[in-house]
Order: C-alpha cells, then structure tokens, then sequence
C-alpha cells in the first residue's frame, strides 16, 4: 500500500528487510486508482483526510450511481443502503507507481474485485495496460515488462515449468504486437477486451486468437 507518496520510503524499507534476511515479494498493478467496498474500514471517518481528497475522488462501478463521481450525498446513501457497492478510489499517485515498477523485484499483479461484471478494470486489462502505460512510455523496458508478467512470478510461486520457453517448459506463450497491443477495459466497462494480441497459447494448446477466448478449460487455479 505505497501509492500515496510514499513508495520511496516502503521500496527502501523493503530492500533493508530484504537484505537482512527476510523473505519479501512485491506486486503492483498498473493504474493509478485503487478499488474496494464503499462499507469497508477504507471509507471510515477520516478517509478524506487520509488522501487528501474529496468525495468526487471516489467512482461508483455499480448501482444505481455507476460510473458516476462521488457527492456527499450519494458517498452517505450507498455507504447506509448498499454498502457490498464497488468503488474505484482515483487518489494513486502516478509517480508512485511508476517508482515501483522501476524497481528489480517488483512484479505485476492484478488483484481484480469483480461483481457481475462490474469492478475494477485490473481484473480484465492488467497486462495489456503494463505494455502500453509502462513499457512503451518507458519507465520500463519491454523485455523488463514481460519479465516482471511472466519469470519473476512464476519463480516467486515455485513454477520451475512458467514463465519461460526453453525446453521443457509447459509451452504457456503470448504472441502479440508490441505496437498494437492496446488495453480496452476502462473504469465504466471493465471487461472489455484488448486488442493486439494474437494468440494466447496453454499447454501448447490455442485457447484465445485475436483477443477472442476459444477454450476457457485450459487453465488451472495455484492453491498454495
């Protein structure tokens, strides 16, 4: 939880931790606005305060106020009569997060909150967003890019078959265009598709070509 202006101080205490020993990962996601519950803690008395904003920092993603910004009026009635009601919070700092993922160990995450199709844009657009907003903007390299979606999460989960394409590896490949590639999943409809990216292989099987999903029974859950 460092995009808030102080992730130079959370990736320094990190690296300190790390190198006496303690055994730390890292993932971000790549947008610039958080999401949760609008009856979780996060929204408490004080939450204004706490990032430095106002009501219309806050969107709703589902209801009867969907992709509407935030009064103070309508912040209060969804909190009191549909507090389940996901909300997307636009108070990330872009610095910050551009920080983070400039950083060697530091992988992409997407960690998506989804109700019926209704959420945050991370769930569906996490990977084609860090290509277009990160690698081609250059914070980061591209080769950077696909190691920080691909070998650094498979090694940090134990993966030995992930997150590589020697021999011997489970023949789980991406295929796109660096140049095309492009997420399409926005803040008012989060599942929308990408565009540029050929084919998506698991197991050495085809199971999505030009961004249209063909097997959706290919993969399998990591319970750790």
């Amino acid at each position: 939880m460092g995009g808030f202006g102080q992730m130079e101080e959370v990736l320094a205490m990190i690296d300190s931790y790390r190198l006496n020993g303690l055994d730390i990962a890292m993932d971000c996601y790549p947008y610039f606005a958080f999401s949760t519950r609008i009856g979780t803690p996060t929204y408490d008395p004080g939450w204004l305060d706490r990032y430095h904003c106002d009501y219309d920092a806050l969107e709703f993603s589902e209801g009867k106020y969907k992709a509407q910004r935030a009064t103070k009026e309508t912040f209060e009635e969804l909190r009191r009569d549909f507090p389940e009601c996901i909300t997307v919070c636009h108070v990330m700092k872009e610095e910050d997060i551009r920080l983070a993922f400039r950083h060697k160990r530091v992988m992409l995450g997407s960690d998506g909150l989804m109700n019926n199709g209704q959420g945050h844009p991370r769930a569906a657009g996490s990977f084609p967003k860090f290509l277009v907003e990160f690698a081609k903007k250059g914070t980061i390299s591209l080769y950077e890019a696909i190691e920080k979606m691909t070998a650094i999460p498979a090694q940090r989960l134990g993966l030995g078959n992930k997150g590589r394409l020697n021999v011997g590896a489970d023949a789980d490949i991406t295929i796109f265009d660096p140049e095309k590639v492009k997420d399409g999943a926005t803040f008012a409809e989060p599942v929308l598709p990408p565009v540029g990216i050929d084919y998506v292989l698991l197991g050495g099987q085809i199971v999505a070509k030009d961004c249209v999903i063909l097997k959706n029974n290919c993969g399998k859950a990591i319970r750790l």
